[in-house]
């Protein structure tokens, strides 16, 4: 097999692939909550051939949702993501994007604390739902 070849299988093992962190993405748009990507119809047709068929598609779609992850000062990070994946990385990967340690946020989803090691299905969490983060607070004992 020749280098040129090598190169092709790697690149495409590359593009089949899942990313190990979230996706974050603009906020949906309002023709149905579909999101809207540039991408005209004529360029799909040119693609079409190393795409998945479209059933497999529509099955992979349902297996994911937007979530919104919103800070008290109107910040909102748009995240597309497996209803299988770990809080933790919606966490880490907002983190990482506000450049803040995970240390000092707390994340609620309908008031009560994210457990790092949920999932959206354990949470019951629908497509477009929000989580909230807010600063840790030390302190507020009694006196």
């Amino acid at each position: 097999m020749s280098d040129h070849e090598q190169s092709n299988i790697a690149n495409n093992n590359q593009e089949t692939r899942e990313s190990a962190t979230p996706a974050i993405v603009p906020p949906p748009d309002e023709n149905n909550g579909a999101l809207t990507t540039g991408a005209s119809a004529s360029d799909q047709d040119v693609k079409g051939s190393s795409e998945q068929p479209k059933e497999e598609k529509v099955e992979d779609n349902k297996n994911r949702i937007n979530l919104k992850v919103a800070d008290g000062n109107g910040g909102e990070i748009w995240f597309k993501v497996k209803r299988s994946t770990p809080m933790k990385k919606i966490m880490q990967a907002y983190c990482e994007k506000q450049s803040k340690d995970i240390q000092s946020l707390r994340f609620l989803f309908d008031g009560q604390r994210i457990d790092p090691n949920q999932t959206a299905d354990d949470m019951d969490m629908d497509d477009n739902d929000v989580i909230e983060a807010h600063h840790s607070q030390l302190g507020g004992g009694c006196f």
